[in-house]
């Protein structure tokens, strides 16, 4: 009886710390989060990007900045090569990697591909 008690405090002690830990981990401001989906609206003017996420389907605004690298990636074994701002157009897959900063959501890096050459790296053939 007494083992089976044991077993539950321990197991809520180290739920507890696991839960704590992810918690202060999420709020600390250099970690970088990632999301994917397509562009839906570029605003090079006020330095907007927004995307539809692949998941949720929803939109979601991110800002960029001097730091900010935009990448572009013909195929998924390709190395990224820089690209300006105004070639972000709607409807192109992308990457980007953020971080929270207040109550924006900052791009650290933007990473485009074309339509086909994202969906043939998506399947690649077997031979």
């Amino acid at each position: 009886m007494k083992s089976k008690i044991l077993m539950k405090i321990a197991s809520a002690s180290l739920l507890a710390s696991g839960l704590i830990g992810g918690t202060a981990f999420a709020g600390t401001p250099d970690h970088v989060l990632q999301d994917h989906g397509t562009i839906a609206g570029v605003n090079t003017e006020n330095r907007i990007l927004t995307i539809t996420e692949a998941k949720s389907h929803e939109p979601r605004n991110f800002s960029w900045n001097h730091d900010t690298r935009l990448l572009e990636r013909d195929h998924l074994w390709s190395r990224s090569k820089p690209v300006m701002a105004d070639q972000l157009q709607p409807g192109e897959p992308v990457k980007v990697s953020y971080q929270k900063q207040n109550d924006q959501f900052l791009a650290k890096t933007i990473v485009i591909s074309h339509k086909k050459t994202a969906a043939a790296s998506a399947y690649p053939h077997h031979s």
